[in-house]
C-alpha cells in the first residue's frame, strides 16, 4: 500500500511526531485548537510538497526563492500537493463566480459559436464576450461594471485646519500634500494668484477657492515637484535636473488620472463606485451585448444564479443545426453546475464579484474545479471545508470530497466538523491540550477503530461519544423583551420582520444563501444605528468577524487587546528605567528609542541576495530579540521585555498574577481557549478563529457600557468541540451581565446553547429570504419545515458509537488504469485515441514531425499541466510558463507531470548542482559538526556554510562568488566622440550618465579642469591618465562644482561639492540596484563577470573557508566532480576522525552523501563538478 512516511516532525509545537498515513483515504486531521493539525498538515506535508513542486514542476529553485526543509528528519511518499484553503483564491474586481467556475468560459463559447448580432458583418469570436480584453469590454468602465470617481469630502481630515495646518488627510509628516505634485509653498503661491492663502481655515473658504486647490488653476504658471534640487541632488540614479514649469493641475485630476489607468488602492480610499452609464453595469461593450442567444445577451446569463444556470440549461430545447454545438458545453455546464450546488454555491450568482465571496465559498469554488479536473495521485490538504455550510449541505460535500477519493486521490481534512469525522476513512488525533501541552500523536489508524477505542487523552473521541444528556436549552426569563427588525428587504430578504429577543442569546440560522449575513447588515444599518437618542435599542453595537487582527508581523494578541501598553507601563515605571530616564515607548518595538534598529523591530531583516530577491534571516544585532542590548538590561522579576513577549497567555497569567490590569485580559484569553498563544506572536499566523475570540477578549475586557449588542459572524468557526463548549460560558457572561448576544452559526452544539432562534429559508437566494420558523430553541425543534430543527433533532438521537456509513477506499483498478486520451487534434495529430500505461515506461517514436512532441508535450504534458495549476495558488501560478492549449475530446486518469527536456530553463547564479540535487545540504551539515579550523575553534551551525545566508554569503560577491563590474570597453560606444559630448550615447545608461547638461558631466568637467584634462576632445585621443579619470574617478576627493543645467527653456546655475567617482562606478551602483528586475537586464549589455577576489569564487566568507575536513573546505569539496567525491569519501574518510562519536556521524554522513554522488554518476553526470552552475548545463 503506498503511503506518506514523516518522522520526528517538530515545526512549531509537534513534539518530534513520527507517522505513516496510506494514500487514497479520507483522512481527518482533529484535535483542539492550537494541538498542531495546521502544523502537521500545512507546515510539513503542504511545505514539503510546496518545495517539491517549486524544484520539479518549476524548473528549479529560481523561481520563488529557496523553500525550506520542514523541520523533519524524513518525508517521503508525497504526491503532488494542492492545499485548497479559506484564502488562496484570486479576489479581484475582474474575478467573478461565472470567471472562478469556468461558467463564464463556456458561455462564451456557446455565445460566440452561434450568437447572432443585428449589426452588419460583426464577426463573433471569444474574446468579444470578454469583459477582461479590449474587444470585449466596456470602454466606459474598462469592464469593472462600475466607474469611480473622487469624493472631495474624504479627502478632508478636519475642515476647522487650514491647508498648511493639515486640513487634508494626504498632508505627509513633512508638510507636502500627496498628489498636489507641488510644494505648500508654491500651492500657496496659486492660492494668491488667486485671492487668498493657505493659512486660512478650510471651511472658511468659499466653494471658487476650495475649487481651486482641488481642481487646479490656468492663472500663473508653477515648478512641479515636492523636492527642492538640492534634496534631488542627493538621489541615487537620476540626472537631478530643475522641476517643470506649468499651470497647477489640482488635486483631484490627478488622482482621477491615475485612477483611470489603475484601481490604486490609496486612491481608491477617496473614491466613490457608481454603475457605469454606458454599459448599465453588465461590463461589457455594445457589439458584445448585441449578440442574442435564445433571446438573451450574454449579460442575462451572468445575472442568472447557478442554480437557475442549471435549471435553464436542463430545460432547454435545441434545435437539430444546434444539437452538435450546444450539447457537449451543455453537458459540460450541467456538471460543473451540479457539482457546484452539491458544494452548497447554488446561490450565487455568476456575476458575484470573487470579493463578495466569503472563505468558505471562495474555497468550494476551488475545490469544484479540482473534482473537475479530474487528476489521480494528488494529495489534497483542505482547511476547514464545511466553514459557512448549513449542516444539511454537509453530506454533498462529503459527497463530492469522495468522489476525488475514488478517482485515486488522497484528501486530507483539518476539520472539526462531526460529520466530516465520522464519515473519514482514517483518523489523526492530535493533542491533547493546545500549545505546549499538544503537538503529540494521541492516534493514528483506520476511523473505526477510533470510534470503537478511542485513547483515553483524546478530547475528540471524548467529545463523539460522550453526548448523552444532550438537549436544547431551556430559556428562564422571568420577563422577555423583544426589539424586532422592521421590513428587512436587502439582497433576497422578502420583507421579513423578525423578532430577537434582549439580554439574551440569538442565533441566526439558515442554508447558505438564505439571507443570514443581508439580515445582520440591514439590522445594524436601519434598525439599530438609526436611534442615535436616548430611546436607542442598544448604547453600543460591537460587530465581531473572523477577519484578521492585523497585516504585519509587529500585530499581536499584546497590541491589540491593549496588554503591551501596560505591560510597557510596568516597565516604565522599574526603578532602573527611572535611573536611565526610559519612557514607556522604550518597551515597544514598533517605535524608534528602545527597538532594535538593525531590523526595525521585526527580529527579522529582509536580506538582498543578489538575483535570489529578499530572504527573512534572524537579525544578526538583535538575535531576534527585537530590542537594543540596553532595553533587555531593564527586568522586571528576573524577565526582559523580549522574553514577556515570549510567554504564552498561560504563563502571563502567572507570571503577572500582582498585575492586576493584565491578568484581566489574560484571564479572558485562557477563558476563550487561547490560553496557549504566546503575547508577541504575529497576528499573521492566527486562524480566522482565533483572530475573533481574540477580538471578543479584547471587548470583553472591557468596563460594560450597558445595554451592548455583540455580533458575531460565525464564532465557531476553527474551533474543536470542547473550544465550543469554553466559547459559550463565556458568552454566557455577558448575557449574565444584561448584554445581548446575537449570532450568525451552524454549529449544532452552539445553536442547541441559544436562547432564541430566528431560521431564515427555506432554500438559497431566490428560495430563500423568508423567516421559516423563529423561537425559543427547545420550542421550534419539531417545526415540519425547518431543515435547521430537522438537523438538530439528528443531532440530538445520533448514536455516536453507531456503525459508520461503509465508505470504500479507491479500487486497485482505478489506481492501476492507464491514462487515455481521445479525440486529439494538437497540431499535426488526426483524431487519435491513444493510452499510456501507468508505472511503466513508454517510448513515442516516429519520424520528425510526425507529431511526437504534439503527443507528449503538447497534449499529455500540457493537459496535465493545465489541470494541476488550476489548484496551486496564484502567486505559484505566475512563476509557471504554460505548455501550450491542447486540443482533445477527452482525457481520463491523468496524473501530475513533470516536463525534462534538453532545454535548461534554471537560470539562477545560486542554483548549483550540489544546491539543486540536496547533496549542498548534507555537506553543510557535514562541515557544521565535525569540520574544524586551524585553531581548533568550536562548531558553526550549518547555516554559516549556506551562501544564501547572511552569515555564510561572502559579503562582497554576496555569495554568487562573482561580481558583475561595467566594461570600459562597452560603455564608451562612440570613441571617435568626446566623452562630454556623444562618446556614451550608444546605449540608454550612457546617456544618462554622458548627458552634456547633467550633473555628472559638470563633475567631470571640474575634475578635468584641476588636473589639466581637455574632455572636449575625441575620447580615442585622450592619454591614459584621462581615460582613467572618466573611467575610475578620483577616488574620495571633493570638488567644487558650478553646474550650468538646462531643462527646455529654463536655464540656471547650481553650486554643489561632489566627489567624482567615475563612469564604471556610477554605472556599478546603479546595476546593483537595479540587478534583480527588468531594469538590470537592461544594463547587461554593458557588465562583465570575474571571479571574487574575496573569496577566490567559493562563494563563502573566507573565515568560513577556514574550517576543513582532511585539509579541504567545503567549497573545495563541493567543486570535486561526483567520482573524484565518491573516492575521497571512500578512501578511509571515517580514519581521519579522533573520537567514536565523530566517526560514527562521519559515517552517517557518508553514506547518505554517497548515495546522492552515485546517482549523479549513474545519470552520466559524474564527470561535472558539483558546484557548477545548473544554468550553464547543456
Amino acid at each position: 500500500m503506498r503511503e506518506i512516511i514523516i518522522e520526528n516532525a517538530s515545526e512549531n509545537n509537534l513534539k518530534n511526531v513520527s507517522l505513516r498515513i496510506p494514500h487514497y483515504q479520507l483522512i481527518a486531521i482533529t484535535g483542539v485548537s492550537g494541538s498542531g493539525k495546521t502544523s502537521l498538515a500545512h507546515d510539513v506535508l503542504s511545505a514539503e510538497g510546496q518545495r517539491l513542486f517549486s524544484e520539479n514542476f518549476m524548473g528549479g529553485r529560481s523561481s520563488q526563492g529557496r523553500l525550506n526543509r520542514p523541520r523533519a528528519s524524513r518525508i517521503e511518499g508525497l504526491f503532488p500537493v494542492i492545499s485548497i484553503d479559506q484564502n488562496s483564491v484570486v479576489r479581484s474586481p475582474r474575478s467573478t463566480v461565472g470567471t472562478l467556475t469556468e461558467l463564464w468560459d463556456l458561455l462564451r463559447l456557446l455565445f460566440a459559436r452561434l450568437g447572432k448580432s443585428d449589426i452588419p458583418d460583426l464577426h463573433t469570436y471569444r474574446s468579444l464576450f470578454s469583459f477582461n480584453l479590449p474587444d470585449g469590454y466596456c470602454p466606459g468602465c474598462k469592464g469593472l461594471g462600475v466607474q469611480d470617481h473622487i469624493d472631495p469630502s474624504m479627502l478632508i481630515a478636519d475642515a476647522s485646519k487650514t491647508i498648511r495646518g493639515g486640513a487634508f488627510v494626504l498632508t505627509t509628516p513633512n508638510n507636502y500634500i500627496v498628489y498636489s505634485q507641488v510644494t505648500m509653498e508654491v500651492l500657496d503661491q496659486v492660492c494668491r494668484a488667486e485671492g487668498f492663502n493657505i493659512d486660512i481655515p478650510w471651511q472658511e473658504l468659499t466653494d471658487e477657492q476650495k475649487n481651486v486647490v482641488l481642481n487646479g488653476s490656468t492663472t500663473i504658471r508653477v515648478l512641479f515637484g515636492k523636492h527642492p534640487l538640492e534634496s534631488r541632488l542627493r538621489w541615487k540614479g537620476i540626472t537631478a535636473k530643475p522641476r517643470e514649469e506649468d499651470y497647477y493641475k489640482g488635486i483631484i485630476p490627478v488622482m482621477e488620472e491615475i485612477l483611470r489607468r489603475e484601481r490604486n488602492p490609496n486612491i481608491m480610499r477617496f473614491s466613490r463606485s457608481n454603475t457605469c452609464v454606458q454599459c448599465s453595469g453588465k461590463r461589457l461593450n455594445e457589439k458584445a451585448l448585441s449578440v442574442k442567444l435564445w433571446g438573451r445577451d450574454i449579460s442575462a446569463f451572468s445575472e442568472m444564479s447557478i442554480k437557475q444556470i442549471h435549471s435553464y440549461f436542463s430545460d432547454l430545447k435545441v434545435t437539430d443545426s444546434e444539437s452538435m454545438t450546444v450539447e457537449p458545453v451543455r453537458e459540460a455546464i450541467l456538471n460543473r453546475t451540479g457539482l457546484l450546488m452539491k458544494l452548497g454555491a447554488g446561490h450565487l450568482s455568476l456575476a458575484r464579484e470573487s470579493l463578495s465571496l466569503s472563505g468558505g465559498e471562495a474555497q468550494r469554488i476551488r475545490l469544484s474545479n479540482q473534482v473537475a479536473g479530474g487528476l489521480r495521485n494528488v494529495l489534497y490538504i483542505l482547511d476547514e471545508p464545511s466553514a459557512g455550510l448549513h449542516p444539511s449541505e454537509h453530506r454533498d460535500l462529503l459527497e463530492v470530497l469522495r468522489r476525488l477519493v475514488s478517482t485515486g486521490n488522497t484528501v486530507m481534512l483539518v476539520d472539526h466538523d462531526e460529520q466530516s469525522i465520522r464519515e473519514a476513512d482514517w483518523v489523526i488525533d492530535i493533542g491533547p491540550g493546545a500549545g505546549e501541552a499538544g503537538g503529540r500523536i494521541l492516534f493514528n489508524g483506520p476511523a473505526e477503530t477510533f470510534f470503537s477505542n478511542p485513547p483515553k487523552e483524546s478530547l475528540t473521541g471524548k467529545y463523539l461519544l460522550e453526548k448523552g444528556g444532550l438537549s436544547a436549552v431551556v430559556s428562564s426569563y422571568e420577563k422577555e423583551s423583544f426589539f424586532r427588525v422592521m421590513e428587512a428587504d436587502r439582497n433576497n430578504l422578502r420583507h421579513i420582520s423578525p423578532h430577537f429577543l434582549k439580554n439574551a442569546f440569538n442565533v441566526i440560522t439558515g442554508v447558505s444563501g438564505s439571507g443570514k449575513t443581508s439580515l445582520v447588515s440591514f439590522l445594524i444599518e436601519n434598525t439599530l444605528k438609526q436611534k442615535r437618542d436616548d430611546n436607542a435599542i442598544f448604547r453600543k453595537i460591537i460587530h465581531i468577524d473572523p477577519s484578521p487582527i492585523g497585516r504585519t508581523p509587529k500585530s499581536n494578541p499584546a497590541t491589540y487587546t491593549g496588554m503591551s501598553d501596560h505591560i510597557r507601563d510596568l516597565f516604565a515605571s522599574l526603578p532602573e528605567s527611572h535611573r536611565r530616564g526610559y519612557k514607556k515607548g522604550q518597551f515597544s518595538f514598533v517605535v524608534r528609542g528602545g527597538r532594535c534598529e538593525g531590523c526595525g523591530g521585526a527580529g527579522v531583516k529582509q536580506i538582498g541576495m543578489h538575483f535570489l530577491g529578499n530572504v527573512a534571516v534572524v537579525c544578526d544585532v538583535c538575535d531576534g530579540r527585537r530590542f537594543t542590548e540596553e532595553t533587555l538590561e531593564v527586568k522586571y522579576e528576573g524577565l526582559n521585555i523580549s522574553e514577556v513577549l515570549q510567554l504564552t497567555v498561560d504563563e502571563a497569567h502567572l507570571f503577572f498574577a500582582k498585575q492586576k490590569k493584565i491578568t484581566a485580559i489574560t484571564a479572558i484569553l485562557s477563558e476563550l481557549g487561547l490560553g496557549y498563544l504566546r503575547l508577541g506572536q504575529p497576528s499573521t499566523t492566527l486562524s480566522g478563529g482565533e483572530a475573533q475570540r481574540v477580538k471578543l477578549a479584547t471587548e470583553l475586557s472591557r468596563p460594560p457600557g450597558g445595554k451592548t449588542i455583540y455580533i458575531l459572524d460565525e464564532p465557531t468557526t476553527g474551533l474543536h468541540m470542547a473550544d465550543v463548549e469554553t466559547l459559550i460560558k463565556a458568552l454566557r457572561k455577558l448575557t449574565g451581565n444584561g448584554h445581548t448576544l446575537l449570532c450568525i452559526e451552524n454549529d449544532p452544539s452552539f445553536i442547541l446553547q441559544c436562547d432564541w432562534m430566528v431560521d431564515l429559508g427555506p432554500g438559497s437566494a431566490a428560495e430563500g429570504g423568508n423567516i421559516v420558523v423563529e423561537g425559543h430553541v427547545n420550542e421550534v425543534l419539531n417545526h415540519p419545515e425547518s431543515l435547521t430543527a430537522s438537523e438538530l433533532r439528528k443531532f440530538l438521537s445520533r448514536d455516536a458509537s453507531a456503525l459508520r456509513t461503509q465508505n470504500m477506499p479507491c479500487s486497485k483498478g482505478t489506481i492501476e488504469a492507464p491514462i487515455s486520451l481521445s479525440g486529439v487534434e494538437t497540431n499535426n495529430l488526426k483524431n487519435i485515441d491513444i493510452s499510456f500505461p501507468l508505472d511503466a515506461v513508454t517510448v513515442v517514436t516516429g519520424v520528425s514531425g510526425s507529431g511526437k512532441s504534439s503527443l507528449v508535450y503538447g497534449t499529455l504534458y500540457a493537459e496535465s499541466q493545465r489541470r494541476f495549476l488550476e489548484g496551486v495558488s496564484s502567486y505559484s501560478r505566475q512563476f509557471r510558463a504554460k505548455a501550450g492549449i491542447p486540443l482533445l475530446r477527452e482525457s481520463h486518469g491523468l496524473v501530475p507531470a513533470i516536463s525534462i527536456k534538453k532545454k535548461n530553463t534554471v537560470k539562477n547564479p545560486r542554483s548549483t548542482i550540489a544546491t539543486y540535487t540536496g547533496l549542498y545540504d548534507l555537506y553543510r551539515l557535514l562541515f557544521s559538526r565535525l569540520a574544524k579550523n586551524i585553531t581548533g575553534s568550536s562548531h558553526l551551525l550549518s547555516g554559516a556554510f549556506s551562501f544564501n545566508a547572511e552569515e555564510g554569503a561572502c559579503p562582497v560577491c554576496k555569495g554568487l562568488g562573482t561580481i558583475t563590474v561595467c566594461d570600459a570597453d562597452r560603455i564608451v560606444t562612440n570613441p571617435e566622440k568626446p566623452v562630454i559630448c556623444g562618446a556614451l550615447d550608444g546605449t540608454r545608461t550612457g546617456s544618462f550618465y554622458g548627458d552634456p547638461n547633467g550633473q555628472y558631466i559638470a563633475a567631470l568637467l571640474t575634475a578635468g579642469k584641476k588636473y589639466g584634462i581637455d574632455y572636449s576632445v575625441p575620447f580615442s585621443e585622450l592619454g591614459e591618465r584621462a581615460k582613467e579619470t572618466a573611467m575610475s574617478g578620483c577616488g574620495e576627493e571633493i570638488f567644487e562644482v558650478d553646474w550650468k543645467y538646462k531643462r527646455g527653456a529654463h536655464v540656471g546655475t547650481h553650486k554643489l561639492k561632489t566627489t567624482w567617482p567615475g563612469f564604471l562606478k556610477l554605472v556599478e551602483t546603479e546595476y546593483f540596484r537595479k540587478h534583480d528586475d527588468a531594469r538590470g537586464d537592461a544594463m547587461l549589455e554593458l557588465m562583465k563577470i570575474k571571479e571574487c577576489d574575496n573569496c577566490q569564487g567559493f562563494r563563502l566568507r573566507p573565515e568560513i573557508l577556514q574550517y576543513k575536513i582532511r585539509q579541504k573546505h567545503i567549497g573545495e569539496v563541493t567543486n570535486m566532480t561526483a567520482e573524484d567525491a565518491l573516492i575521497w569519501f571512500t578512501d578511509d574518510f571515517t580514519g581521519y576522525f579522533e573520537t567514536e562519536l565523530e566517526k560514527q556521524a562521519a559515517a552517517s554522513f557518508r553514506e547518505n552523501i554517497c548515495e546522492h554522488l552515485e546517482a549523479l554518476q549513474k545519470a552520466g553526470l559524474g564527470y561535472i563538478a558539483t558546484g557548477r552552475t545548473v544554468g550553464t548545463l547543456s
